[in-house]
C-alpha cells in the first residue's frame, strides 16, 4: 500500500514536472543534509510514518490507519517560477484529490523548514485515510 501511494505521487509530480528544471524523487533521511544540485529547485517524497485508528461497533472491528507523506520543496529562491510558493501551489493543486483504493489524498498542512546557504526548505504534508482489516 505505501509503496504504491508514494508511486502515484512521484508519477504526478514527475509528470507535472517535466523538462522544468525541477528534480523530482524520493527521499529519505535528514532534510538539512540534502544538497540541491544544478537544478534551481527540487521536490523530495518522503514517507516518514502514519496514524492508526480504531472504531469499535458492537461486532464489527474497523482497522484504519492513515499513512502520510512529506513533500520537500528546496529551492533556491521563493517568489519566482521555480521558487518555493510557486510550486507548493502547484504541488498542492497535482497532489489534492489523487485517488488511491476508493479514498482520496489530502492535503494537511505545509510548513517553513528552514533556510542554508541560500536555499529555501519547505514541507508539505498529504495524508490518504485507509482501511486496513475487518474482523
Amino acid at each position: 500500500m505505501i509503496a504504491e501511494i508514494e508511486e502515484l505521487i512521484l508519477s504526478a509530480l514527475k509528470e507535472h514536472y517535466t523538462s522544468t528544471g525541477v528534480d523530482v524523487e524520493e527521499f529519505a533521511g535528514d532534510i538539512e543534509d540534502y544538497t540541491l544540485r544544478a537544478s534551481q529547485a527540487a521536490i523530495l517524497v518522503m514517507y516518514p510514518g502514519g496514524d492508526a485508528g480504531m472504531q469499535d461497533s458492537q461486532e464489527v472491528v474497523r482497522q484504519m490507519f492513515t499513512p502520510q507523506f512529506t513533500v520537500f520543496i528546496v529551492a533556491r529562491n521563493k517568489r519566482t517560477h521555480t521558487g518555493c510558493y510557486g510550486i507548493m501551489d502547484e504541488v498542492r493543486a497535482e497532489l489534492i484529490g489523487i485517488e488511491y483504493r476508493e479514498t482520496r489524498l489530502a492535503f494537511v498542512k505545509e510548513e517553513f523548514v528552514g533556510k542554508k546557504n541560500g536555499v529555501w526548505y519547505y514541507a508539505q504534508v498529504f495524508a490518504i485515510r485507509q482501511r486496513v482489516r475487518q474482523v
